[in-house]
Order: C-alpha cells, then structure tokens, then sequence
C-alpha cells in the first residue's frame, strides 16, 4: 500500500480533479459555440441545455478524460525524475530523492503515462490528436526547460490552457463566427492565467514576502475549478458549473492525503 501511495503521491492525484474540472469547461465552451450559439443567433434566445447535449459529452467525453488525465500524471512524473537532484537538497522527503521510487522508474513510467495518454485521444477526429500532442509537447518542454524562468511560466500557463482548447476541439466547435473563437480562447487564457498567477507564488516561496503565501498553492491549485464554474454559469451551463464546484472540494480532500504541491 506504501509503495502505491509513494507513486500516487509523484503522480500529484489529489490534482486531478482540477484537470478533469479544465476538460468539462472546455468541452461545456465546445458545446455552447457549436450548439447553443447557433440556435440564439436563428431564433434570438440562449435554449437551455438538454439532455442529449449533455449525453453527447458524456458519449464523447470520457477517453479524453482519460487521455489528458494520463498526460498530466505522466506530466508530474516526469517533473520528479528531472528535478531529482534538486529535490535531494531542498525536499528530500519526495519520493524519488527519498529512495522510495527509483528515477528511472519513473522516468520511464512518465514516458509511458504520456504516450499513453495522447494515444486516448486517437478516437476523435484530427483536430484533437494534434492539440493533445502539443499539450504533450508543452508538458515535456516544461519538465525540461523550467528552470530557465521565463520560458518555464509561459509553458506551465500554456499547458493549462491547452487542456480547455483540446477539450473544446473534441465536441467539434466550428468556429463559424469570431465570436466563437473569442470565447473558447477567453477560457483558455483565464485558466491560463490563473495558472501563471499560481505557478509565480509557488516560485517565490524562497523570498520573504511570498513565503506565508505560498504555503497556500495546494489550496490555489485545488480552487482553479471555481474559476470554471463561474465561466459555465455565466454561459447558463449549471450541471457543469456543479460538476466544477465539485472538483474543487474532491481536490481538497484528497490533498489530506496526498500533497498538491
């Protein structure tokens, strides 16, 4: 039992529901411009969301969840093993540094997390594929460019952001008005830029001034899908904003157990 909790704990689990919060919003926007817009602009009222809509995310839905949730674990793997000798001075107790799992163990599970996770995503149609492989560009880039700070904010805002536009390509939003793409790109940039907001006090936890702060990321990172809910519910999307808050309190509760940071 220790030793899956030593890989649950590498994997960050407790933030999995904060990823599959990101790929409801993304697939709620998806639907809203593919669907509910279309009929507001013909008949001049937003239609609520019915039953089949919501079937149809669920029909379509859940090897995504499944992909993008392989390539976040395999994501936060893969950051463990690069930043092993680093973890050894400054968190010892991780996993790795700690000897409970092996680095190249993990290494070569992340590997195999990412790949399998893009592979998930080979059931949908070729938009999909695509943005789930520069996700996972994103994510290893990350995991190997991040400490030259720049780039590392930019791709961890980036990765974040790409979890809601790949979900949103895999209901077949058209873009058939400008509108349509200002709206799946709006939350993406939020997400994204909440993410950058988070991943900029986390990185300041060694300065004076952000070290009370940071203490709180686990907490910043478990809260990211209220933000998706206020987006749903302003686009009338109740389920999915309830779906969110939901995410949020699972997220809370599972750091008791396992570290979200």
């Amino acid at each position: 039992m220790s030793r899956a909790r030593d890989w649950l704990e590498l994997g960050r689990v407790s933030n999995l529901p904060t990823v599959w919060s990101n790929v409801v919003h993304g697939m709620s926007v998806g639907l809203f411009v593919a669907v509910v817009l279309p009929v507001e602009k013909e008949h001049g009222q937003i239609p609520p969301v019915t039953v089949d809509e919501l079937g149809r995310m669920l029909d379509q839905g859940f090897m995504l969840l499944l992909g993008i949730s392989l390539l976040y674990v395999g994501g936060m793997v893969l950051n463990d093993a690069c930043d092993a000798a680093e973890d050894g001075k400054q968190r010892p107790s991780r996993p790795i540094p700690s000897g409970r799992v092996p680095r190249r163990a993990a290494a070569v599970a992340a590997i195999v997390l990412l790949g399998a996770g893009w592979a998930c995503t080979l059931v949908y149609a070729v938009p999909v594929p695509f943005w789930a492989g520069v996700l996972g560009l994103a994510i290893v880039g990350y995991n190997l460019l991040h400490r030259w700070w720049p780039i590392g904010f930019v791709l961890m805002a980036a990765c974040r952001g790409l979890v809601v536009w790949t979900a949103a390509s895999a209901i077949g939003f058209g873009m058939g008005y400008d509108d349509d793409l200002l709206r799946v790109a709006g939350s993406a940039v939020a997400v994204a830029c909440y993410t950058l907001a988070v991943t900029l006090i986390a990185w300041g936890e060694a300065l004076p001034t952000m070290k009370q702060l940071s203490k709180w990321v686990g907490v910043m990172i478990a809260l990211m899908p209220i933000l998706d809910a206020v987006f749903l519910w302003q686009f009338g999307m109740l389920p999915m904003a309830a779906f969110c808050i939901g995410c949020a309190a699972l997220s809370l509760a599972g750091q008791r157990w396992i570290a979200g940071s």
